[in-house]
């Protein structure tokens, strides 16, 4: 929880915001995005990326997610994450299309085919060139270059994941994360910016498990990223068991990444649970997130992609509800910092 002399600003800064309607079906009759002199003001977070995954639901398709939340947010997002499979075809008609209304793609590539097989690290370490895996990642760096713009990219992410186990070794890991650098470079994707990206609980740990044995080296990665969020209440254990705050989750990530200057820090997923017991804690847990950013040690933030979708994933006790739109207090804090991240770009 926030100390008492910082709530009543967080919450000026919930309240401030323009009437919100409650989310809304696609094809249903949604305002037009909002000309930013009637959006309410935060407080600026200069330099820093806004953008998200927006799960299709209902009867949305992928553009109509994002275009959706765009519209009852308030402004149109820097960065949209994009997830493909080894033997997925790049660049999609998607992807061009929110190349073109001028988002950021943040792309990740992951080692395990459509039907679910897993290519292990090791062997695209290891493999020949001319090589079908080899074939592989010329086609990705062909793809890569051919899109044209700027686009972030991460070769598999959260490999220090639970659903990474099948995969290897973070040894292997880090020979297949330069293994597909350096071919992509070759392919001349000098548009392609790094993203290396864990787990955020990873740099909380030492030893053996610490984060230090993921990272591929300073010359393969230009920046670093950490998925996290606040399990509270959709997963048993430590960490859906108690309330954590976006610096309890992220702090580790930045003190870590002080060791690598020059470097900005992503959180290409991030998201919070509602608490049924306290209306207003998850809009407190936004807000507090962008008055974290903008404190000067945070300085180094480069981006934030909340995770607008819901996980229904087995390892959790209960299905975690991360919409921005969970309640109206959520979302009145999401377009303020929406709104605060306007001035950076």
């Amino acid at each position: 929880m926030m100390t008492g002399a910082r709530r009543p600003l967080l919450f000026a800064l919930v309240l401030a915001m323009a009437c919100t309607s409650a989310p809304q079906r696609a094809g249903s009759s949604v305002p037009s995005i909002l000309p930013l002199t009637s959006m309410a003001q935060g407080i600026p977070l200069p330099g820093v990326m806004f953008g998200v995954r927006a799960k299709p639901r209902w009867d949305q398709n992928q553009q109509q997610a994002i275009t959706a939340l765009e519209e009852i947010v308030g402004r149109r997002f820097d960065a949209d994450r994009i997830y493909k499979r080894w033997d997925h075809v790049f660049p999609i008609r998607y992807a061009e299309w929110t190349r073109d209304l001028g988002r950021t793609v943040f792309l990740s590539v992951r080692a395990r085919t459509t039907h679910g097989t897993i290519i292990t690290w090791k062997s695209i370490a290891d493999a020949d060139v001319g090589s079908p895996l080899h074939k592989d990642m010329v086609r990705w760096g062909n793809a890569l270059k051919t899109f044209g713009k700027p686009i972030y990219v991460t070769f598999h992410h959260e490999p220090d994941g639970i659903n990474s186990r099948g995969n290897g070794t973070p040894g292997d890991f880090i020979r297949a994360w330069r293994r597909f650098h350096r071919v992509v470079q070759r392919q001349g994707a000098t548009n392609v910016i790094w993203l290396w990206t864990l787990t955020a609980a990873t740099f909380g740990i030492d030893g053996y498990r610490s984060p230090d044995h993921w990272y591929p080296g300073d010359a393969y990665v230009n920046h670093i990223g950490a998925d996290g969020y606040n399990w509270f209440g959709c997963r048993t254990g430590v960490l859906g068991g108690q309330w954590r705050s976006f610096r309890e989750i992220f702090d580790p990530v930045r003190r870590w990444a002080m060791a690598h200057p020059g470097k900005k820090i992503f959180a290409p997923e991030w998201g919070s649970q509602e608490d049924p017991a306290a209306a207003d804690r998850k809009s407190e847990w936004i807000a507090d997130a962008m008055l974290t950013l903008q404190e000067p040690e945070w300085g180094a933030w480069g981006g934030m992609l909340y995770f607008h979708a819901e996980d229904p994933h087995p390892q959790n006790a209960y299905p975690c509800a991360w919409w921005v739109d969970s309640s109206l207090s959520s979302l009145r804090a999401f377009k303020a910092m929406a709104a605060a991240t306007i001035t950076g770009q």
